[in-house]
């Protein structure tokens, strides 16, 4: 006689079977972890010196300083546009740390801490010639040239280490560009830079606006920090609407760092990256339209159309060359919506720098701060080497 165990009999259910469960859980959770191990690799970072970047989250906190409050907007960018920031040098104890335990809790602050030697940047400037800026409220940290010699000389020797670029604050630059030894990557997988040019147009058309002897400065603020700054009620609520804006871009990073996935994956045919790359240039070619001659004729070209889409729909006949124009416009427009529609959020950033005026600015900054613009700032931004005209 034959017995039939009882988990095979017919209509009966076998018991589970515990280890195989188990083992196809692991090696699930094995799959998406290595899914996410390799999208890592594909996300945008950037190096940031510990001391400099708590410098300066602590001091925008206190009395104004043009220089450390365009540093600042520097550090807004940096943590709206990258995926993470990977901290160098020393972690300061004690100082800025509930700001640093809110940037590291939402994953602006890396894990990966870079520990590595200063590189060469050339003589260290002397004492004699070094203005230092100490802020009305002595508990706040002192910017100098000799501290932003220091911090870019270990910002290059970390990229040296690790091939990683940095995010320089405006006062780091004038010695960072000298040496900066990481090339950026495709304009189109680029963010920052986006943002970079973008902020570079829009300014260029403020300034266009403006008589060369206007009797006023205004806070050179790029789009995406203004975001953050005319959300904010007080100084402190700066970092909170940084983290919301950011939150706002995280659709746009995501799609590049997808993007930069693909266009590494050795099995995806040449055509197809080549069709992929171009998309996105058309996305971000859609920027350009903010300069003043692009924006301008832009606007000349869509009252015209609408008024011969309009006498077409009332009847009035139209040759056939008159319609082909027509429909061809109409084409483009919705493969320029469609192509828009993938960098809006700079789209929505840039409208909104455009609407907001010159003085609105300044009475932001006024509000926050509680203080006047004039310009003292502007001139102590000469002591770094950048021209008080100098886009940030």
């Amino acid at each position: 006689m034959i017995r039939i165990p009882l988990s095979d009999r017919p209509g009966l259910l076998r018991a589970p079977n515990h280890t195989k469960i188990a083992k196809s859980k692991r090696t699930h959770r094995t799959t998406i972890q290595f899914a996410e191990n390799t999208m890592s690799r594909y996300v945008s970072k950037a190096l940031v010196d510990w001391s400099g970047f708590g410098k300066t989250i602590g001091d925008v906190q206190g009395s104004f300083s043009l220089l450390e409050f365009l540093d600042f907007c520097t550090v807004l960018e940096g943590i709206i546009l990258y995926d993470e920031l990977v901290p160098i040098g020393n972690k300061l104890k004690g100082k800025w740390e509930q700001e640093v335990r809110l940037l590291t809790a939402a994953g602006v602050i890396s894990k990966q801490e870079v520990n590595s030697q200063p590189a060469d940047v050339g003589p260290r400037p002397e004492a004699t010639h070094a203005t230092k800026y100490v802020p009305r409220n002595p508990q706040m940290a002192k910017s100098t040239l000799i501290d932003s010699w220091f911090e870019t000389a270990r910002l290059i020797g970390a990229e040296e280490q690790t091939g990683l670029s940095s995010l320089p604050l405006l006062r780091q630059r004038h010695i960072y560009e000298k040496y900066a030894c990481v090339k950026e990557e495709h304009t189109f997988c680029n963010l920052i830079l986006q943002h970079k040019n973008l902020s570079h147009v829009l300014q260029q058309l403020r300034r266009s606006h403006r008589l060369a002897l206007a009797p006023y400065y205004t806070v050179p603020i790029p789009p995406v920090p203004l975001m953050v700054l005319e959300r904010s009620t007080r100084k402190e609520d700066f970092l909170k609407n940084a983290l919301e804006v950011r939150d706002e871009f995280s659709p746009l990073r995501s799609a590049l760092t997808e993007l930069r996935a693909f266009l590494d994956n050795p099995n995806e045919q040449l055509i197809e990256k080549v069709r992929y790359r171009n998309s996105w240039k058309k996305a971000w070619g859609t920027l350009g339209k903010y300069k003043e001659s692009l924006f301008s004729i832009d606007l000349a070209d869509a009252s015209k159309d609408k008024i011969s889409i309009e006498r077409s729909l009332d009847g009035i006949a139209l040759d056939s060359i008159s319609l082909t124009k027509i429909l061809e416009k109409l084409i483009a427009e919705a493969s320029a919506q469609y192509h828009q529609r993938r960098v809006r959020i700079l789209h929505r950033a840039a409208q909104n720098y455009i609407a907001t005026s010159d003085g609105h600015i300044n009475r932001h900054v006024a509000r926050l701060y509680n203080c006047e613009i004039n310009n003292n700032g502007f001139e102590y931004l000469k002591q770094f080497g950048i021209d008080a005209n100098v886009n940030v």
